[in-house]
């Protein structure tokens, strides 16, 4: 369950890094790196600020969230609910 988390993570991560440099696309980039540690290490309160942070971002991105960053995050959501991580605190 863990490495099917940090495989969508990492892929989060590497569908960012392809769209165009803006600041906000730098920090979900920056913000997933921190979800990917704090997952690793089972830093619980760091995995949620990570990954509502990044979530957000993504939301935020809009129409400039290609679908498959949009579907991986979705995951990367799912991924953390069902491990008991509450992102709507």
């Amino acid at each position: 369950m863990k490495a099917e988390l940090l495989a969508d993570v990492e892929s989060l991560i590497a569908n960012l890094k392809t769209l165009p440099a803006s600041p906000a696309v730098d920090k979900a980039i920056y913000h997933g790196e921190r979800l990917d540690v704090a997952i690793r290490s089972s830093h619980n309160e760091g995995t949620r600020f990570a990954a509502f942070t990044v979530n957000k971002i993504v939301r935020d991105l809009g129409d400039l969230a290609p679908q498959a960053i949009v579907d991986t995050m979705a995951r990367v959501r799912a991924g953390l609910e069902a491990q008991g991580l509450e992102l709507q605190k």
